[in-house]
């Protein structure tokens, strides 16, 4: 009786009779390489069309999948999925699942973030998209339906089956551990070997017992194919060797003439632009985008046309996946630029400190155009590429203009600072970068306010040593638009609002109090003074501080006094003498560590109070005498405050 067959069996070997298989010179899986060679393409158009399908859609991915899976071997015919459900599971079938699964994941936007395709979801794209791929599909269905049903309808018709091919184990041949394969013979002759159609010695031949008509039992004679077609067939003597894969003729490269055009295009188009950029008739970002795109499109124009006349694309080829790794960057980057910041040729390249800043002096002469216009958008401009500060710290509270400025930014940064008490509110779309805000009220930030994110810095104070904390928000969704809204335009309506867009790179904002503040520690004895911001918002490093009444010292005497601290420590723990508890409570203390000198209360606290006091009387005396020399390093108690400023913020982690 015929050998068993899996249930499947019928389905693998329509799939060996398509044409299709993964040739032995690929690069993943050689599915694309199977299907150029099933069609007569280069790989590379077929790889090229794979990676678009890729990127816009994971359906590139899925249909990869499928092929690795399904496509036979070209050197040996076995299919992956077919040895999977004889349990024989293998690194390649492992690879197709992967590809599949990864495919199925981004089959909504494939590899381009969600951001990007929800822009294209208001244009259609996503419906025309999956009603080309459903009606696809539909269609490949009913095909199969009516091919399979014309098939039941045909009269069986006995074909040549392969001995010992996996899942047809012949009734001589033992059990293996690894699934049996097709073994293709040529058709030729060779000294030894019986010509198809000829009896081998001790094969029953037709009319004589033992003889079998039907080709599918096993060990009967398989007819010859056709010429230059394949011979499936397992000699008498054993296994066929593996057979060498034939030789495919080498393709052509490009014609001479088309490679010769193709460049020519490609440098005239970058003359061009470079012309027009130099010129300013066009912005550095337009020129940047518009290069990589020129030279890509023309390249893979190049490739197509070589393709369509069987022939390789050479150097195209090469040079179009550089330019395509360039270019997907490219797209994505273009699409989060806005397009004022796109088509504009200003950048601040050119200045000394290579940003814009705009003051309120400067501002206030646009706004006062609008004629208190609510209605009316002032355009603060627009920059390709630069960094821009928006100093609002100049504007009255109460006077705040009720209008709506915009500014946009292809690449690079925002800072917008403001004072506590202004009415104020800041709109911020960044498409590949970070928004950020430190403040000193509690802003309202989309639907909820921005303490309930984070509390940054706790370590500024006032002049009175009461605490100011720095409210902190980051966000860095890609095309997010963040709403900022300051206490008091919450509470009476917003007046004046920004609306700040940046391509890549960050926005800024930046409130400072409207009073003299203080970074350090607040000691009992006397305040540890790192740094100092005025209520300009200028930033000093020596003291003494304006307006602070209480005893301060400035972090080069508080350096000394831990020393001394230490060096008490360290006496007292040798001591023989240091029994009371007292004496051994600041033993865990870490020398040189002024941030916790509020800690020390026995032994480290008298040595420290005795090393402040004696500073602070030293400087007592340094004034009533009435020496111009200023000490090193002096701690000072009320004093003017110090004529040296600079524009900068200190930094909010303060250093030791």
């Amino acid at each position: 009786m015929p050998p068993y067959r899996p249930a499947a069996a019928g389905f693998f070997d329509s799939l060996r009779r398509t044409g299709l298989v993964r040739p032995d010179e690929r690069w993943i899986g050689g599915v694309a390489g199977g299907v150029a060679r099933r069609l007569g393409l280069d790989p590379t158009l077929v790889r090229c069309v794979w990676v678009v399908l890729t990127v816009f859609t994971g359906l590139g991915l899925v249909l990869y999948g499928l092929g690795w899976a399904l496509m036979p071997e070209e050197s040996d015919g076995r299919i992956h999925l077919e040895q999977a459900l004889g349990g024989d599971f293998d690194a390649g079938f492992a690879g197709a699942v992967a590809t599949f699964i990864s495919g199925w994941v981004v089959l909504d936007h494939g590899l381009l973030p969600s951001w990007y395709v929800r822009g294209w979801l208001g244009w259609g794209y996503h419906d025309v998209f999956w009603s080309f791929v459903g009606t696809f599909l539909v269609l490949a269905a009913v095909f199969w339906c009516y091919r399979a049903a014309r098939r039941h309808g045909r009269p069986y018709q006995p074909r040549p089956m392969p001995t010992g091919g996996f899942g047809y184990p012949g009734p001589t041949s033992a059990p293996s551990a690894a699934p049996p394969h097709y073994r293709p013979q040529a058709p030729t002759s060779q000294p030894g070997t019986p010509t198809p159609g000829t009896p081998t010695p001790g094969t029953p031949t037709p009319g004589t017992p033992g003889h079998h008509t039907n080709p599918r039992v096993a060990g009967a004679p398989t007819p010859a194919g056709p010429a230059g077609a394949p011979v499936f067939a397992v000699p008498a003597g054993g296994p066929a060797p593996r057979p060498v894969a034939p030789v495919q003729p080498r393709r052509p490269g490009p014609e001479r003439r088309l490679a010769l055009s193709i460049a020519g295009v490609i440098l005239c188009c970058l003359a061009a632009i470079v012309l027009l950029w130099y010129l300013d008739d066009m912005g550095p970002l337009a020129a940047w985008l518009a290069a990589v795109g020129s030279v890509t499109a023309i390249l893979g124009a190049g490739v197509t046309i070589s393709a369509l006349r069987g022939r390789r694309g050479g150097w195209m080829t090469a040079l179009g996946w550089l330019a395509a790794m360039v270019a997907v960057p490219a797209l994505v980057f273009g699409t989060s630029v806005p397009q004022g910041a796109l088509t504009s040729r200003d950048t601040t390249w050119r200045l000394p400190t290579h940003t814009v800043t705009l003051t309120w002096d400067d501002l206030k002469r646009q706004f006062a155009g609008t004629h208190g216009d609510a209605n009316t958008t002032v355009i603060l401009g627009d920059y390709a590429v630069g960094q821009v500060v928006i100093d609002l710290t100049g504007m009255p509270s109460g006077q705040e203009p009720r209008v709506r400025a915009a500014l946009s930014v292809g690449a690079g940064s925002v800072t917008i600072r403001t004072s506590a008490e202004q009415n104020l509110a800041v709109d911020s779309t960044v498409g590949l970068g970070t928004t950020y805000a430190n403040t000193t009220s509690d802003w309202s930030i989309n639907d909820g306010v921005i303490s309930d994110h984070s509390v940054w810095q706790r370590n500024r104070y006032t002049v009175d040593g009461d605490s100011v904390p720095t409210y902190r928000s980051e966000r860095w969704y890609p095309g997010e638009k963040i709403s900022f809204t300051s206490p008091v335009a919450r509470q009476t309506g917003t007046a004046l609002r920004l609306d700040i867009e940046v391509g890549a790179g960050a926005v800024n904002i930046d409130e400072r109090p409207n009073q003299v503040t203080w970074y350090g520690v607040p000691d009992s004895t006397a305040w540890i003074v790192e740094s100092w911001v005025d209520e300009n918002g200028n930033s000093h490093g020596s003291l003494p501080v304006t307006g602070m009444t209480h005893a301060a010292i400035d972090t080069d005497t508080a350096i000394k006094c831990s020393d001394a601290v230490t060096d008490a420590l360290e006496e007292s723990a040798a001591s023989d003498d240091a029994d009371d508890l007292d004496d051994w409570e600041d033993h865990g203390w870490y020398g040189g560590d002024w941030y916790t000198v509020p800690d020390l209360v026995g032994v480290g606290r008298r040595a420290w109070d005795d090393c402040v006091g004696e500073a602070l009387r030293a400087e007592t005396e340094t004034g009533a005498s009435g020496s111009s020399a200023e000490p090193s390093g002096a701690p000072s108690g009320v004093a003017e405050p110090s004529q040296s400023a600079t524009t900068a913020e200190p930094t909010a982690t303060a250093t030791h």
